[in-house]
């Protein structure tokens, strides 16, 4: 069955029938074999999607280096193509190969210096090498330019309160509340507990009140007010909020411990 697929696959130039061919031998476990014919998919319609999907298809079968090398032919026949660019510095961040990922960035910004997705995947690789300055500086290109970047500004405010830059941090989870709305309580409890280590009490527990209101059955909405309280000096107040969440810890389902039976001793 394996040949007559592979035959009239030859006989064709069909892409599909191409793809075809790589999945059914990538599920016999084929790995070259599959590789050899999504690369023919691709170099018979470059312009599809077909790359992306057969590059995946490897990915999640692990043969990252074979989906590599589909990104790779894909990207000279279509170098102008930001997803197949992305995917391909995407695969090799996750595979650990940070710094081929720093280069194929480098080679991509020297074209498009202002574009965004390739910014934040080199801060992706700059923070997973430990070097988050860098990371840093990717992030700051973006939102000196974007200020409301929701991505960029989330990351951003993370890695400069891990700086213990409150200030700046305060800065960029104000921009993401400001575009997302009261709906995101996340950044709306990152914005208040924030506030709150920089001795912005009033603000902060205006906000995280909000959330706990908002969130009555949520614990850490009370546990989060409860820590910005005790921060404030405002010790009852913080009573009663770890209070509400002893309250709804015992409220939760737990799973039924099974009790061990108790064997008289042997006299």
């Amino acid at each position: 069955m394996a040949n007559s697929k592979h035959t009239a696959a030859e006989a064709s130039r069909d892409p599909q029938a191409w793809y075809l061919l790589g999945v059914a031998a990538l599920q016999s476990g084929t790995l070259e074999g599959a590789v050899q014919a999504f690369l023919r998919t691709v170099e018979l319609a470059p312009g599809s999607e077909r790359a992306l999907s057969a590059a995946e298809e490897l990915a999640v079968a692990g043969a990252r280096s074979g989906a590599e090398r589909i990104l790779r032919r894909a990207r000279a026949l279509n170098p102008h193509r930001a997803d197949l660019r992305d995917a391909l510095v995407t695969l090799l961040i996750e595979d650990g190969r940070e710094r081929a990922a720093l280069a194929e960035v480098a080679a991509a910004l020297a074209v498009e210096p202002d574009d965004v997705s390739l910014r934040l995947l080199a801060a992706t690789a700059y923070d997973r090498l430990g070097q988050s300055d860098h990371a840093i500086d990717e992030l700051v290109s973006i939102t000196a330019r974007h200020p409301g970047h929701a991505e960029a500004n989330r990351r951003l405010g993370t890695l400069l309160a891990e700086k213990g830059d409150l200030a700046g941090s305060i800065r960029c989870w104000r921009q993401v509340v400001a575009q997302a709305g009261a709906a995101d309580h996340e950044a709306l409890t990152t914005l208040g507990r924030q506030l709150s280590l920089a001795g912005e009490h009033a603000e902060a527990l205006r906000i995280l009140y909000d959330v706990a209101a908002t969130h009555p059955a949520l614990a850490s909405a009370q546990a989060n007010l409860g820590m910005a309280l005790l921060a404030a000096g405002r010790n009852p107040e913080a009573i009663c909020a770890f209070s509400r969440v002893l309250a709804l810890d015992a409220a939760w389902p737990h799973p039924v411990r099974a009790v061990r039976p108790r064997h008289a001793a042997s006299g």
